[in-house]
């Protein structure tokens, strides 16, 4: 191997630089952090809450037991048969929710406007649940929890993947993303972990005094906590392959096709190659769009304009919109 190819070499696999953690932690990427962090903590909480909540026995509700609009207590009194009927319609509901009604509704809207919306609907949907173990009659009561359900799972399906996107959205280049969404995992795993704990002993409280409420008030004000920042986010318009934005989708598609003629199948130089020269001079951002090149595209990427405003180059695009409009040019305010 002459001295050109080992230097050819060399400057093609040096290492990226590290990124810095002022670049991962930028202030819409922690306001992304915080969101999805409450999002976990009270949402894994009330899934769990919600079939202890159905096997509770149900409570005779007196005058001695009973001061609306507070204290109550008693759940549906269901047996694990009829919960898990009831769990499996619930599946397959957001099934339906998720393939069907999820990509055209975020197309049309937007990501940021779909997640407002659900930043509203969980604390009332955690106010209003302990309230239907008020319902007497059985059949009215679980037709009343059916439909809760119904909109809980349209608030978590549309809320996880919006609030996942405008995370990936908020990095500054491709280079930070990895760090970024192992710090979401971690910092997200804290409140998937303690909102069970804290619900659960909520819970245990209340039925004891005879306030079955205290859990269900608990996750509302963390819902409602939880929504306060995502009034903050900003919709990013994601990042560029080569992390210039300057550059255009022609000079993208030059990099793309560039790499089967300057490299074998077995990986070996090719005879066509650039000078060493050349090879040399490539820095960071040709680096990263070589690699990308060999990666799949997501939604929207390729193929002509999902949003207003043109397709997104590495972000999902599959609600790419303006500033927290979708394609329909509405906005949610």
């Amino acid at each position: 191997m002459t001295d050109d190819s080992s230097s050819e070499m060399v400057a093609t696999e040096a290492p990226l630089s590290r990124p810095t953690m002022v670049e991962v932690f930028t202030r819409q990427s922690v306001i992304n952090l915080a969101v999805y962090t409450f999002l976990a903590l009270h949402a894994v909480a009330f899934d769990q809450l919600l079939p202890i909540f159905l096997h509770t026995p149900r409570q005779v509700h007196t005058p001695a037991n009973t001061s609306l609009p507070f204290k109550f207590s008693g759940g549906y009194g269901l047996d694990s048969s009829r919960i898990g009927t009831i769990y499996t319609m619930y599946g397959i509901c957001g099934c339906l929710i998720q393939f069907l009604i999820f990509p055209p509704v975020a197309r049309k809207y937007g990501v940021l406007n779909c997640f407002k919306a659900c930043g509203l609907a969980f604390p009332v949907l955690c106010f209003v649940t302990p309230y239907t173990a008020l319902i007497e009659n059985p059949v009215t009561q679980q037709i009343a929890l059916l439909i809760i359900m119904v909109f809980r799972s349209f608030a978590t399906i549309f809320a996880f993947p919006c609030s996942i996107i405008l995370l990936t959205n908020s990095a500054a280049s491709l280079r930070v993303l990895g760090t970024l969404n192992g710090f979401a995992v971690s910092i997200s795993a804290l409140g998937r972990a303690s909102g069970p704990a804290m619900s659960g002993a909520a819970f245990s409280w209340g039925l004891e005094t005879g306030y079955v409420i205290t859990a269900y008030y608990l996750l509302g004000f963390i819902a409602i906590i939880g929504a306060i920042p995502i009034w903050y986010l900003v919709e990013s318009e994601g990042f560029s392959k080569t992390g210039d934005e300057s550059e255009d989708d022609g000079e993208d598609e030059e990099h793309e096709n560039e790499l089967p003629r300057n490299i074998h199948a077995n990986g070996e130089p090719s005879s066509h190659r650039r000078h060493s020269h050349t090879i040399k001079s490539e820095s960071e951002d040709d680096e990263i769009a070589r690699l990308e090149s060999r990666m799949s595209s997501p939604i929207g990427i390729r193929g002509g304009s999902v949003g207003p405003g043109g397709p997104r180059k590495l972000s999902n695009g599959l609600a790419a919109s303006n500033m927290g409009q979708g394609t329909g040019g509405t906005s949610f305010t």
